[in-house]
């Protein structure tokens, strides 16, 4: 099905290409100059669209990895950080624990 849907299109598309061809014949020089410097002047601008877009597009790659590189930099700290901050807590509930045990408070008052 879909190679036969091809298959037209290719045709269809010579067809249309044997009737500019048999268009162009009938010009007189000047007017197929003109129509094929029309035609140069699109294309140019067509190449200029291409390169703008293509340097948009590897500033925008280039940004992406910067974000992924910043994003895994942050992933990173976040666990550096998760993981000091788990140690603080332990050393947080050791010294409460010291503090709640009544054999230090007895020490720490010369008892």
């Amino acid at each position: 099905m879909v190679c036969q849907e091809n298959i037209l299109k290719g045709i269809l598309n010579i067809m249309q290409f044997k009737d500019l061809t048999n268009h162009y014949e009938t010009l007189d020089k000047k007017e197929l100059i003109k129509i094929l410097n029309d035609k140069n002047i699109l294309l140019l601008k067509q190449e200029d669209e291409i390169e703008r877009l293509t340097k948009e597009l590897k500033r925008v790659e280039d940004i992406e990895k910067d974000h992924k590189k910043l994003v895994g930099n942050t992933l990173e700290d976040n666990k550096l950080l998760a993981s000091e901050v788990a140690k603080k807590n332990n050393e947080i509930e050791q010294l409460k624990k010291q503090l709640d045990n009544p054999l230090h408070k007895l020490r720490e008052a010369g008892i």
